[in-house]
């Protein structure tokens, strides 16, 4: 196969894979392109049949009349007969033969004529059975299409895929609202920070002159600690002193 050929089945491919997703998204069309031409059928069938029916209804009224000419010719014949006209009668005898042909043909026409109508009916009543079937086919399955779409539309738009464009523009005012609603707490985590900053700088300033305060409260503390201790040496030294005393004495 050369390249043209190539190509052309790759056109013919994409062309006909286009076709039948239009079909698919327009199936509605497709459905009542489908019943208007069975329907269209149905009708020329039926116009059809309308023929034979009007035929057979002529053949019948033929029938009846070769009948009544038949019985008309036998009973001239009879009286030819009766009065041996030898003229007359072998006319008649002519005729009653041509008058039995005809009716035999008109006999057969007429049942051949009853059997199409009868077969025609049916082919009738067939076709308009179908077309109603295809109509139903059509509610349902568009019906069903409808429903599946919206189950789709409603799962794309749970998992965040929908289309359409309300939904679509729903989407952004939320997107937008939520980026609205981060830029809020940024400021305010950015607002804390700054207070937290000012404070540390406030603290490391304060460090220097708070711990000397503790130093100077230490070396307070050690000093009155120190002069405590001789004092209370001396204490001790002149109990003893006085206990001393009084034990001489007790002596």
């Amino acid at each position: 196969m050369g390249l043209w050929g190539r190509f052309w089945n790759v056109m013919k491919g994409i062309l006909f894979k286009n076709v039948k997703h239009m079909e698919i998204e327009h199936a509605e069309a497709v459905y009542d392109s489908a019943i208007e031409k069975k329907i269209e059928r149905f009708h020329q069938l039926k116009r059809s049949v309308g023929a034979l029916v009007a035929r057979r209804e002529k053949l019948a009224l033929d029938l009846e009349t070769a009948r009544r000419n038949l019985k008309q010719v036998r009973g001239d014949l009879e009286g030819a007969i009766a009065t041996n006209n030898t003229q007359l009668g072998p006319l008649l005898l002519q005729r009653q033969e041509q008058v039995e042909e005809e009716i035999d043909r008109l006999k057969a026409e007429f049942e051949q004529s009853t059997r199409e109508v009868e077969e025609y009916k049916g082919l009738l009543i067939e076709m308009e059975g179908s077309i109603k079937v295809l109509k139903m086919e059509k509610e349902r399955s568009l019906a069903q299409a409808a429903s599946n779409k919206e189950r789709i539309r409603i799962e794309n738009e749970i998992a965040g895929l929908s289309v359409e464009p309300e939904l679509a523009a729903l989407d952004n005012v939320r997107e937008g609202l939520s980026k609205l609603h981060g830029e809020a707490v940024v400021s305010r985590e950015l607002g804390e920070t700054d207070l937290d900053r000012q404070l540390a700088r406030l603290q490391r300033e304060a460090a220097p002159t708070t711990a000397k305060s503790k130093f100077a409260e230490l070396v307070k503390r050690s000093q009155a600690g120190q002069e405590a201790v001789p004092e209370e040496k001396a204490k001790a030294a002149q109990q003893q002193a006085i206990q001393k005393t009084l034990g001489e004495q007790g002596k």
